[in-house]
């Protein structure tokens, strides 16, 4: 299945991508040659009807001038403005019919840290170090071990770090526990970072008093020396992006490497029911959230603000745009047999039509694209 990643990377292609051409004249273009026999084959039977073979050129002319209707240049182009106006707002624009094909047959969304969490929105709650040990170390240990991670939470120890003179350590032997945190050897000391679950099951004892759900403890050589708690601020936009992704018909993939994030948390978090989220186990997310598009995988679309509600916005507005396209397109090829048909039954009615009947076939059908566009959700 088609997956959406998102990934810092160079926009090449985009452009390329969205000149491509769209879906109406690739469809046009191979329905011609039928569309053209139809109509030479009803010129035909009006000509041998009305026994008038001089009228062949006009005749062939009324019947071909619907079977290209105005409503195919709406097909793709209405839908297409429409939802590039909607999400030009959350600083997103999707790469042309290209993009918007690969956006409306994707099945999952890699949802990872900073889409759930943007910068600012988690902070450093509280600090505890324990048997006298040197704030500094606890604090640069600490520090590097999560940035080694990659967590959402790294530039909070980061300004942690700086705020009391710490540095980053040599990791050997950095490792992912399956139960939420890391374990590597710093300076020859074995340095455990993690959540309480994992303290708990490498045997190390915890003031259960002083934790709370979000916290980050460190512990060395099995005794704990630090207690970091976490505050996770919800962001409404996010909360709004995580209702509406559990609506959509996209298989959401939660790849979050802070081991403090899981459906319990989120659900504390933004008061929202989590029943339909992917949480894979905690070592796998690692694998998801590195995982890089492959060589032939091309852009769909560019997103230029952090945050769930943009990702979740333009993915939903791509399949709008993708479906509101198909239905344009089958009520277009409509158009086309049913307007051939009726300048058909006219001239062998009335042996003639004019250019206001042909003009309003064309008009009426318009309207069935405007209503798709207008009316289907962005």
């Amino acid at each position: 299945d088609l997956t959406l990643l998102k990934s810092v990377r160079p926009a090449t292609g985009f452009v390329r991508r969205a000149e491509e051409a769209p879906p109406d004249e690739t469809l046009f273009v191979k329905l011609s040659p039928f569309l053209l026999l139809f109509a030479l084959l009803l010129t035909v039977v009006v000509v041998l009807a009305k026994h008038s073979a001089s009228d062949f050129l006009y005749v062939l002319t009324a019947i071909l001038c619907p079977s290209i209707p105005v409503t195919a240049l709406l097909c793709f182009a209405l839908p297409y403005c429409l939802g590039s106006l909607r999400i030009f707002s959350s600083g997103a624009a999707i790469a042309g019919w290209s993009g918007v094909s690969d956006i409306g047959r994707s099945e999952n969304l890699i949802v990872t840290d900073r889409d759930l969490f943007p910068e600012g929105s988690v902070e450093i709650e509280s600090v505890r170090i324990f048997a006298d040990a040197p704030a500094e170390k606890i604090i640069s240990y600490a520090g590097t071990m999560i940035t080694a991670s990659g967590s959402g939470i790294a530039n909070c120890f980061g300004d942690l770090m700086q705020k009391n003179g710490g540095a980053m350590r040599r990791v050997e032997n950095f490792e992912y526990l399956s139960g939420g945190g890391m374990k590597g050897i710093i300076n020859g000391e074995t340095v455990l970072c993690g959540s309480t679950d994992l303290m708990r099951l490498m045997n190390v004892r915890i003031p259960f008093r002083l934790v709370t759900r979000t916290s980050v403890l460190l512990a060395i050589d099995g005794v704990l020396y630090g207690i970091f708690n976490m505050q996770y601020k919800p962001l409404p936009q996010v909360r709004a992006a995580l209702v509406g992704l559990i609506r959509s018909n996209r298989h959401p993939v939660f790849a979050i490497r802070d081991f403090n994030i899981s459906p319990e948390t989120l659900h504390t978090i933004f008061d929202v029911a989590t029943d339909g989220y992917d949480f894979p186990p905690y070592v796998e997310r690692f694998a998801i959230s590195e995982a890089k598009p492959a060589r032939e995988s091309r852009i769909a679309a560019v997103i230029c603000r952090e945050g769930l509600g943009p990702l979740v916005h333009m993915a939903d507005t791509g399949r709008s745009i993708f479906v509101a396209t198909r239905v344009n397109l089958l009520a277009a090829v409509l158009a086309a047999v049913v307007s051939m048909a009726a300048v058909f039954a006219l001239l062998l009615a009335s042996g003639y039509v004019s250019a206001g009947v042909l003009l309003l076939l064309m008009l009426v059908w318009t309207l069935p694209a405007v209503a798709v566009s207008l009316f289907l959700r962005f």
